[in-house]
Order: structure tokens, then sequence, then C-alpha cells
């Protein structure tokens, strides 16, 4: 259970940092104010992307 939750952490903190730079630069592109649009957008779809993390690893290492 330790070894799930250990690659869960690195996974979400390695796509934490992965949309937390691609999406304000995305925003600046189509022309929308990036501070407005990055903290919800990407709190949401970092959240919901961890659960999917979590549940992927630990269907794969405890085989459930």
């Amino acid at each position: 259970m330790g070894l799930v939750v250990s690659l869960t952490l690195i996974g979400t903190i390695i796509m934490a940092k992965l949309i937390g730079s691609f999406l304000p630069m995305v925003a600046h592109k189509i022309g929308v104010d990036p501070a407005v649009m990055a903290s919800p957008l990407i709190t949401t779809i970092c959240d919901a992307l961890s659960l999917l993390i979590y549940f992927g690893i630990a269907t794969t290492i405890l085989h459930i």
C-alpha cells in the first residue's frame, strides 16, 4: 500500500507541474487572461487526474 501511495504522489506532482505550466501558456495563446483561468481549472483537472492516477496504480499493483 505504501508503494501505491508513493507512486501516486510522484505521478500527481509531475502531472500538476505539467498542467500548471502548460495551461497558462495555452490561455495566453487563445487570448484569455492566464491568471483568471489558471487557478480553478488547474485545481479541478489535477484533482480528477490524481484520482485516476491513484486508481490506475492501485489496480495495477494490487491486482484489484
